[in-house]
């Protein structure tokens, strides 16, 4: 493995000088004939430019360009070097040249190239030593191309610390797990998390904060070995990974390497010399059955979070025996990994076949426009997609719904965030996502889905996070806190399946919501069934003195449709629109035209006022 690269300031050349990016300089007297130069430039030197070396203290240096010596020489009617070969050299050279040292910075170099006038700009800089003496000629090209480069690296270094940032330490982490692979070698990545930082940052100052990541960063950087690297994941987050030998080796096993490497950080931390040094939650990930380096740092996070649940300040770790393999763009994975339970073990469902995500559109009928998508777990199996059912039964019986439900939606943002990039102003501002009852428990739940929401680059107001419809009111009660973190950064929540058995209107009271979705069964009926519609009805009316959308979900009809548009709902999901899809799919489908129109006005439907009267007061 090559060593962990060392970034450097656009304006810290980090040693380099001016002359290492300068061609050699080609230097003629001023005396020597126009002939003997246009001879020697096309049989002898590449230079793109050539130095004149003058005879008085007024004309000391001049340069001439080879594209433009050459233009002169051929002439207009290519009688040119008949006039032009008996004169010197100096009949045509330019005695003011832009001239910089050696040990100025590349910045200096490629303002200079594009501060001048025109005839100037992007034309070579002659490059002077410490003594005033031409050592090279620098052109715009060589100059573009190093700035460029110097860019990209900046664009992948963490500012604060130096290190390589998320993008970075994920890039080494796949050349890393490659290496590995071929070796026969395991693969071992420490999750770290500063438990103290917010509250160093809050009581001391950011400015404190930031000295201390400094510290720890410094000193992770300090304690590689060869093979090994280290990266800054964001705010008081940083990982460190390296290759593992096997147990067959005759030396310790993957674990007791991890545990060692777990210990190394955790020491590395305590030793940063920062005066409000904070202890660290570590999870460490080891495989010898390589996941790919995504997910491998997922598992090392789950651990972490292990640690930290557990009181901080300690190393948990964990062994990962099944890989995620044949991961795609539309979200499937095959063996799939759940994460880390509450005993430190990687959880596999035992499911055959893939899981993947699809999605389904949600449509304006008004305006004839897909206002956002829902995202939906999928189980191939055997060339057969099945509903959740199996997979979401699995992940509640092994207390891993939670870990479930965080995949789904960093699939699904991945997929979104790249749709919206492809289709501009075509896509859908919204994603609908569900959690699961077992969600509205955890304490970090907010955290968590803010974690992942962050890391894939979705904006968290165009998340729409779907309530269960079987959460009891006391569990949306004890969520609530963390429901607010969400809906504070940005986030949308609306109700899922409103009106089934389980839901109430008392739900509408416990949280802030930003939507209500109709339950299907509602849906269903509406045409046949007044009471249905009265129902629907009543809903829409709750909904408008909330000031919230409504979704009706399951619209499989044209009759249907038209009775709920009647009745006053707008958005509306189901077959009549579109059945879920892949990400591939439904890319093809955002950019077709609807195949019928939507915005018709629908013909009045006759509903009895509701019996209840809604009182709205109380409700938000």
């Amino acid at each position: 493995m090559s060593p962990t690269p060392r970034w450097i300031d656009l304006d810290d050349e980090g040693g380099l000088s001016l002359r290492s990016l300068a061609d050699p300089a080609v230097m003629v007297d001023a005396d020597v004939t126009c002939e003997a130069v246009d001879r020697d430039l096309r049989t002898r030197w590449s230079a793109t430019s050539v130095l004149v070396r003058g005879r008085s203290p007024s004309r000391p240096l001049g340069i001439i360009g080879r594209d433009e010596f050459m233009d002169t020489m051929t002439g207009q009617y290519g009688y040119g070097r008949a006039l032009w070969n008996k004169r010197t050299i100096a009949s045509v050279a330019d005695w003011a040249p832009r001239t910089i040292t050696e040990d100025a910075a590349l910045t200096e170099a490629a303002a200079m190239l594009t501060s001048g006038t025109r005839k100037e700009n992007y034309q070579d800089l002659v490059v002077l030593d410490a003594d005033g003496q031409a050592v090279g000629i620098l052109r715009p090209t060589a100059v573009m191309e190093a700035l460029a480069d110097r860019f990209a690296r900046h664009a992948m270094r963490d500012q604060l610390t130096g290190l390589g940032n998320r993008a970075s330490f994920l890039a080494s982490l796949k050349a890393l797990c490659a290496s590995a692979r071929a070796d026969g070698h395991g693969v071992l990545v420490a999750y770290i998390d500063l438990d103290r930082l917010k509250e160093i940052n809050d009581t001391r100052g950011h400015l404190v904060g930031d000295g201390l990541l400094r510290a720890v960063g410094r000193e992770l950087t300090s304690r590689l070995a060869p093979g090994e690297v280290v990266g800054r994941l964001g705010g008081d987050e940083f990982a460190v990974a390296r290759p593992g030998r096997q147990a067959d080796d005759g030396d310790a096993s993957l674990a007791q390497q991890g545990q060692v490497l777990g210990e190394t950080v955790r020491a590395a931390i305590a030793a940063a010399g920062h005066p409000c040094a904070s202890p660290a939650s570590i999870g460490v990930a080891v495989t010898a059955t390589l996941l790919e380096g995504e997910e491998l740092v997922r598992c090392a996070d789950q651990a972490m979070y292990t640690a930290k649940r557990a009181g901080g300040d300690r190393v948990h770790l964990v062994e990962v025996t099944q890989p995620a393999r044949g991961a795609t763009a539309g979200g499937g994975v095959e063996g799939f990994v759940l994460g880390v339970d509450r005993d430190g073990l990687v959880q596999v469902l035992p499911i055959s076949g893939r899981l993947e995500v699809h999605f389904q559109p949600i449509v304006d009928v008004v305006r004839g426009t897909t206002t956002g998508v829902e995202a939906l777990l999928r189980h191939r199996d055997g060339g057969v997609v099945h509903g959740p059912g199996s997979p979401l039964t699995l992940a509640d019986q092994i207390g891993m719904s939670l870990e479930l439900d965080l995949w789904v939606l960093g699939q699904a943002a991945r997929s979104f965030v790249g749709l919206r990039r492809e289709l501009l102003d075509e896509s859908p501002s919204i994603l609908d996502v569900n959690l699961c009852r077992a969600a509205l428990a955890a304490p970090d739940l907010a955290a968590r889905v803010l974690g992942v929401v962050r890391r894939t680059g979705l904006a968290y107001s165009c998340l729409r996070l779907e309530l269960p419809e079987t959460a009891t009111i006391d569990e949306l009660r004890v969520a609530r806190p963390q429901l607010d973190v969400l809906r504070a950064a940005g986030v949308l929540l609306t109700l899922d399946d409103f009106g089934s058995a389980l839901t109430s209107v008392q739900h509408l009271s416990v949280v802030g919501l930003d939507g209500i979705k109709i339950d299907r069964w509602l849906v269903e009926g509406v045409v046949q069934d007044p009471t249905c519609a009265v129902m629907v009805r009543a809903m829409v009316e709750v909904a408008a003195a909330l000031g919230v959308p409504v979704t009706a979900e399951g619209v499989e009809d044209r009759a249907q449709l038209d009775v709920v548009r009647a009745l006053g709902v707008d958005d509306v999901q189901g077959f009549l629109i579109a059945r879920p899809m892949p990400a591939e799919d439904l890319r093809t489908w955002l950019r077709s035209p609807l195949p019928w129109p939507l915005a018709t006005e629908p013909a009045p439907v006759a509903v009895a006022a509701p019996t209840i009267l809604w009182d709205p007061v109380g409700l938000s």
